[in-house]
């Protein structure tokens, strides 16, 4: 799991054997509850990003498409997590505004 400072889940990696079928395990996972907004299984051998109802996959030999799935796969930010963030950010500047007014 990919989590940040703040707790926030951000996706999930998967590590399978290469014997493994990636579209049962898929399945298994999606059944007990994992969220695939933003899930990444490999096997050494090749990887997938699931995003919702899209699916990316490459060798990992390819180092070009992985480095791109590996991006997308980091770079997701739910929407609870943007909307702590900016609300983080308001705050800041509000404070010293609120501080002020109270001195």
């Amino acid at each position: 799991m990919l989590i940040d400072i703040f707790q926030f889940k951000y996706g999930y990696w998967e590590s399978k054997d290469i014997e493994d079928d990636f579209e049962r395990k898929l399945a298994q996972k999606i059944k007990i509850g994992y969220p695939t907004d933003n899930l990444l299984f490999e096997n050494s051998q090749k990887v997938m990003l699931i995003r919702s109802d899209e699916r990316e996959t490459c060798p990992m030999s390819d180092a070009k498409a992985l480095k791109a799935i590996l991006e997308k796969f980091v770079s997701f930010e739910r929407q609870e997590a943007k909307d702590f963030r900016y609300a983080l950010e308001v705050f800041k500047e509000t404070v010293p505004q609120i501080a002020g007014v109270l001195y």
